[in-house]
């Protein structure tokens, strides 16, 4: 079979979480079929991560998108086309004849969009089957983030999420197959009396490199947080730790320490190292190492949807989790004080966090019982063969 993915990012370096599960999926997906890969990029794409990803396809042709004229006309498209900035500032005309080159010379059996933002790809292709991983339903995403900002804001994500529901349910009537991580994305975007019912494909973990450390290499008293330190919700997400939650565990605890590992982190969060106790790591080499030796990852979330990659691989290691309801409701299975520990409002989180701290044996259970149901449920490759199923 030939696979035709469609990427709004280049899959390589797997730093993003959607970067994580479309790199998954191509290496999965090329074990016994054709893979070509049609990606935008706001960034070069280095020498190495292409030499890794053509191991992966038979063809990658790339398109960047990033400049001063595709923003004004992303802009445009929104205020007078009534196209949602998610679609607009990925489908130039650039990269829509690209693919359509691709998909004329490959002449693929199915075309896989990757999330709803590379969905008018998969309106336009008449050649064989249609898929789309919508990850999470970015409509829910949105309609959260709405809740949270300030007035003046409203009114451009209102707009944005109403488009982009229009979007997905029209995907969702279009497309042969489609998939989400989660049943709270599924049941959301159900919600829109759609015809045809997304698959639940959740994110998968590599337990060999996400695997345990022995319990002596852990420091005492080190909180984590990791992720993707451009993402609105985890830059949310540490600021209201720090300014939130981290004072009520000094209070107990004054030499606990927290780490901030992730890529790209804003001006907001590497201010916050200003504080005492807080390190910003920004881009490190080994997220897997960071996790082996903390004493607790922490996922504070406020917003998002879908499954959160950053607790899959804190439970694959063995590393005690404290999360907010949002953080886990994307973890089938999962079981509040068995798997991890949820927190909601900063006292709760805060006293969460100490009595770990204070517990060793009840860390090391949970660490254990986490990683035992990340290799029973969550390998990449189970996840990925859902999908081939459907194929």
């Amino acid at each position: 079979m030939k696979i035709l993915v469609v990427t709004f990012r280049f899959p390589h370096p797997p730093l993003k979480g959607d970067q994580v599960r479309f790199f998954n999926q191509i290496k999965r997906f090329s074990e016994n079929n054709e893979v070509h890969l049609a990606s935008a990029t706001k960034k070069s794409v280095s020498e190495e991560s292409m030499r890794i990803v053509r191991r992966y396809c038979k063809g990658v042709k790339v398109v960047r998108v990033s400049s001063v004229w595709t923003l004004i006309s992303s802009a445009l498209d929104f205020l007078v086309r009534g196209r949602s900035i998610n679609e607009a500032y990925f489908y130039g005309e650039k990269f829509k004849r690209v693919v359509n080159r691709v998909a004329q010379n490959v002449d693929p059996d199915i075309i896989h969009c990757c999330m709803v933002r590379t969905a008018q790809f998969g309106f336009q292709f008449s050649g064989g089957k249609t898929s789309i991983d919508f990850i999470d339903a970015l409509s829910l995403n949105l309609e959260r983030k709405i809740e949270q900002s300030s007035l003046w804001k409203r009114w451009f994500w209102r707009t944005e999420r109403r488009r982009i529901e229009a979007s997905e349910r029209k995907a969702l009537e279009y497309f042969d197959h489609s998939f989400v991580t989660s049943e709270v994305d599924k049941n959301y975007l159900k919600e829109q009396k759609i015809r045809n019912e997304p698959t639940i494909v959740p994110n998968g973990v590599d337990l060999q490199k996400f695997s345990p450390a022995g319990f002596d290499k852990r420091a005492s008293r080190e909180l984590i947080f990791t992720g993707n330190m451009s993402y609105a919700p985890n830059v949310k997400a540490v600021t209201y730790f720090v300014e939130e939650v981290l004072p009520l565990v000094r209070k107990k605890f004054p030499d606990v320490t927290f780490r901030i590992a992730g890529a790209e982190p804003t001006r907001a969060v590497s201010r916050l190292d200003q504080h005492e106790g807080v390190e910003v790591l920004g881009f490190v080499d080994s997220i897997a190492e960071c996790l082996q030796h903390a004493t607790i990852s922490v996922c504070p979330l406020q917003s998002g949807a879908g499954i959160q990659n950053k607790v899959l691989e804190a439970m694959a290691t063995g590393t005690p989790v404290v999360a907010t309801p949002i953080a886990v409701e994307g973890i089938p299975g999962g079981e509040d004080g068995v798997h991890y520990v949820v927190g909601d409002e900063a006292k709760e989180f805060a006293a969460h966090v100490s009595d770990l701290l204070t517990r060793s044996d009840f860390r090391i259970r949970l660490g254990d019982q986490a990683r035992q149901f990340m290799e029973e449920n969550y390998t990449w490759e189970a996840q990925v063969d859902k999908m081939l199923e459907k194929f």
